[in-house]
């Protein structure tokens, strides 16, 4: 609780504009924000993701993934958090 549900105004300063908590895939990226987009497309393709899939985000945080996925690749994600 102390760590997940102290605000926003911290994240919002160290993370990129998606809140996208986990590392970045650096490897063409030239900022923070290319590379957590990286990431997200990285991991949708490693699960081979086709449309009408369904997902379960655990620990989804800000919803990132949920959003991407989605958008991207068409799929229903449930997200799950211990955050309020």
């Amino acid at each position: 609780k102390q760590h997940y549900d102290m605000g926003n105004y911290l994240y919002q300063n160290m993370l990129d504009k998606r809140m996208t908590y986990t590392c970045g895939y650096w490897k063409n990226a030239a900022n923070l924000d290319e590379a957590q987009e990286a990431k997200l497309k990285l991991v949708c393709e490693k699960m081979y993701l086709k449309p009408g899939m369904r997902v379960l985000d655990i620990g989804c945080g800000w919803g990132a993934f949920a959003k991407y996925a989605a958008e991207n690749y068409q799929v229903s994600v449930v997200g799950v958090t211990v955050s309020e």
